[in-house]
């Protein structure tokens, strides 16, 4: 083999180096190339701006924020707000004044109420409520789709908004009316009367009855569906079927004021010609004595002449009498309503535990109302 010569051996290196150099010159080519696209591309497609980089990691974050840490805090928060509504809401922070005005004044709001048995609805009561019951004497459903308020017959309806009232009848149900009402579609049953058509808010457009097979006395029932879906109703719904007015406390006043409008249009010289009974307040002669005994600044053997000349003594032997009688209830009731009907059991039997006895009256061979008739006649007026 020959050596080769020195002039060989330099283009033999500068070929080499030439290779080297476009080779090198191949792959800057092929990254400016790929570096270009892809300056390209994000020009074309908005990639790599700066407002587009930070609006990226804008919505990372907000994504961490919404997935990450949100549900923990919020959680937290419920936990809270739960622990502290359980301890304001307690009797122990009632006592001691921790309840807000807000808490306070809710639970005083009647309105969304949902009733159930037992409830007081101005002067009747829940005798009923939705869902699953054992029938009464067989009749009434096992699965109750109301509410039953103990409504005497003839007690008013009264359309709760302007609405459009379309009477029914029923075997089970007997007379029946169904209108829109505060919330959602009414249904009444066991009614006495019923009037159709197009009613303004506050007409009568019915009288509670007892008619109907599922019925073991007289009540009103009623109804409220949502989206055809039975609801329980609330005292919202009820209310203004019924007109009931705000109670208020019941007092010695209240009554002492009924008594005279009703029984004498407050003559205090009237005599009943049947009873005997005297006077602006109608007492008995026996009453007027035994009632005398014990009343400061009345003569005890005041005679029925004097008590109806003097306005004085009538109005002192009554204060007196209604005195004696609030003494023997107290304790024994802090319902208004029953604290009225025990002081007219009181007034009208001498007896104010006997306010729901049914037993008829006579008096020298006249009939007259029970005990239980008169005392939630008289209170209804009382305390409407």
């Amino acid at each position: 083999m020959t050596a080769a010569t020195p002039k060989k051996q330099s283009n033999k290196q500068s070929n080499k180096q030439s290779n080297k150099q476009s080779k090198r010159l191949k792959k800057l080519t092929k990254q400016t190339r790929r570096i270009a696209r892809k300056r390209a591309e994000k020009v074309l497609y908005g990639r790599g701006h700066p407002l587009e980089e930070l609006l990226e990691l804008g919505l990372t974050w907000i994504a961490y924020v919404v997935v990450i840490a949100i549900p923990p805090v919020t959680s937290l928060y419920r936990n809270l707000a739960f622990s502290w509504n359980s301890v304001v809401t307690s009797p122990a922070a009632k006592w001691i004044g921790l309840a807000s005005e807000r808490q306070q004044s809710a639970e005083q709001s009647p309105d969304k109420t949902e009733l159930k048995p037992g409830n007081k609805v101005g002067r009747f009561t829940v005798t009923s409520g939705v869902g699953l019951r054992k029938s009464p004497g067989g009749k009434g459903s096992a699965d109750h789709q109301g509410v039953d308020l103990d409504t005497p017959i003839g007690t008013r309806v009264y359309a709760p908004r302007n609405t459009t009232v379309k009477c029914l009848q029923s075997t089970r149900g007997g007379k029946g009316a169904s209108f829109k009402g505060v919330r959602g579609q009414v249904t009444l049953w066991h009614l006495s009367r019923c009037s159709n058509g197009n009613k303004k808010a506050g007409e009568l457009i019915a009288l509670t009855g007892n008619s109907g097979t599922a019925t073991t006395g007289p009540h009103l029932h009623v109804e409220i569906r949502l989206g055809g879906d039975i609801v329980n109703p609330q005292m919202r719904d009820v209310v203004p079927l019924l007109k009931i007015k705000p109670r208020g406390e019941f007092s010695l006043e209240l009554y002492k004021n009924w008594v005279s409008a009703q029984e004498s249009a407050h003559n205090y010289s009237a005599v009943n010609p049947h009873s005997g009974a005297l006077g602006k307040y109608q007492f008995m002669p026996g009453t007027l004595r035994s009632t005398a005994q014990n009343c400061p600044g009345v003569s005890p053997t005041i005679s029925s002449s004097v008590f109806l000349a003097s306005p004085q003594a009538q109005e002192k032997i009554m204060d007196c009498y209604l005195a004696q009688g609030w003494k023997l209830l107290q304790g024994k009731a802090d319902d208004p309503d029953i604290q009225c009907r025990m002081l007219a059991s009181y007034h009208y039997s001498g007896d104010p535990t006997k306010f729901r006895d049914t037993t008829p009256q006579t008096y020298k061979g006249k009939p007259y109302p029970s005990i239980a008739q008169y005392s939630k006649s008289v209170c209804r007026e009382i305390l409407p």
